[in-house]
Parts: structure tokens; sequence; C-alpha cells
């Protein structure tokens, strides 16, 4: 099963934007993420201006909280991009990235997630709300069957 996700949320290097697309077989979770972080323009010095990351992350997932949502964990590692202060002072560098996530079993699949990424020039720490697009048959949307007539 393949499904991807456009997500906005919010962390310690501002506003932020994501796309993602994950690969689920046999309860294992790979993941790819993409995303563009960003301040309103009034930070300088060592803060970051503007963080953008790629990553690739593996993990397991499975059914949870009743039964009717899905949660997985994963880990891996990423590039991260950006600059800090003013646009000269650009940096490039890799990082270790982690992130937990929920997909509501109720269409449309929401998915909220908490997403980090250590790394020397900006680590973050961010949350993220995404709308799912794809097929999960993992989650069970459809209501129980009834008999029809009751049975004596």
């Amino acid at each position: 099963m393949t499904f991807g996700g456009l997500g906005i949320g919010v962390g310690s290097a501002g506003f932020m934007a994501q796309m993602d697309l994950t690969r689920v077989k046999n309860n294992r979770a790979y993941r790819a993420r993409w995303n563009i972080m960003g301040h309103d323009g009034y930070y300088s010095g060592t803060s970051a201006s503007q963080v953008s990351e790629f990553s690739v992350l593996a993990g397991r997932g499975r059914i949870c909280c009743g039964g009717s949502d899905w949660g997985s964990y994963a880990l891996g590692g990423g590039i991260v991009t950006g600059w800090k202060g003013n646009e000269s002072d650009d940096f490039t560098t890799i990082g270790f990235a982690g992130e937990l996530m929920l997909v509501t079993g109720k269409i449309p699949h929401i998915a909220p997630s908490l997403l980090v990424n250590l790394n020397p020039e900006a680590p973050f720490a961010a949350v993220n709300v995404a709308i799912l697009i794809g097929r999960m048959p993992f989650i069970s949307t459809a209501s129980p069957r009834r008999r029809p007539f009751p049975v004596r």
C-alpha cells in the first residue's frame, strides 16, 4: 500500500509545509518526506531563517486506538539546507530524522505527526497535520455488517 500526504505545521524552525510518501508492507513503514520551514523574517544572527529537509525513514506501523486508527514510528536520515540571518550565510548538513504518526480511520484520512531532525546546524522539532491521499486497506472504514432479521 502506498499513500501520500500534504500537510502544514509549526515547529522550532517556524511555520512548515510538508509533502510525504509512505509505503507500508507487512507492518513495515517506509517514508520519504520533504518540508520547508521558515520564520517571519525578523530573525537574524544564529537563528535559522529558513530550513528545508528531505528525509528517508523506515519503521513499523500497526492498528491502534481501539482498532480504528493506524500508528507508526520511523527513523532515518536526511539532508537539511537553509540559511541563518541573511541569505549569504547558507548551510547544508546531514541529520538524524525521526517521526511518530497517527492515521485516522475515517475519511478523509488525517495524519497528525511529531517529527524531529537532529543535525549540527539547525536541529528542529515540529508538529504537522496532513491530509492523506491513497488506499489504506489496513484501516477499515466500513460499518460492521448486521443481520437484517433477529435470529431466534
